[in-house]
């Protein structure tokens, strides 16, 4: 059997521009598209944290450095210039090895490092992303850390957000 799983996830992108009479698609630029895996073509979700619509479509490559975050088509009538998005892509996983998968997550916008041990910031193309590498055991004692937090009342609410939304960068040479 096979289970769907967050592959990987852009959070938190600005939308950079949007174009109504683009065939379709979200434009992201090649840096972003590399540091998460999400290959040109491949279909993602699109979450507007602004206001709240979410629709599905594919991602194309937008020009290496420009921090292009670009939806076309008629979904631009959702989205606007500045709004925050969450865009992510899903994989199937085999369910014996669902939990150890773990996912790329890519945070871009106004988290600091120093909000969060264990954060980098990028330099070079991706100066705007916040990187934590981790481990599959990492993964593991987060998500186990996650779980006692939750049951936690007096656990803060920006704890429990850390721990959730910390990054994954799996892939070699992030």
């Amino acid at each position: 059997m096979l289970l769907t799983m967050l592959k990987a996830k852009l959070h938190s992108a600005t939308v950079t521009q949007c174009d109504l009479y683009y065939e379709g698609s979200v434009s992201i630029d090649q840096d972003l598209l590399d540091a998460s895996g999400i290959l040109p073509h491949e279909k993602v979700d699109i979450w507007n944290v602004t206001n709240g619509a979410r629709i599905q479509t594919y991602a194309l490559e937008a020009p290496r450095g420009s921090k292009t975050i670009g939806v076309n088509g008629a979904a631009a009538r959702h989205f606007a210039v500045g709004d925050t998005v969450i865009i992510a892509a899903f994989c199937g996983v085999d369910a014996a090895e669902a939990r150890q998968h773990a996912p790329t997550v890519v945070l871009l916008g106004t988290r600091q490092p120093d909000q969060a041990p264990g954060l980098r910031r990028a330099s070079g193309p991706l100066s705007g992303a916040v990187f934590r590498i981790r481990t599959k055991d990492q993964v593991a004692r987060d998500e186990h850390a996650h779980r006692r937090a939750l049951r936690n009342p007096q656990c803060r609410l920006d704890t429990k957000l850390l721990v959730n939304h910390a990054v994954a960068c799996t892939r070699d040479g992030i």
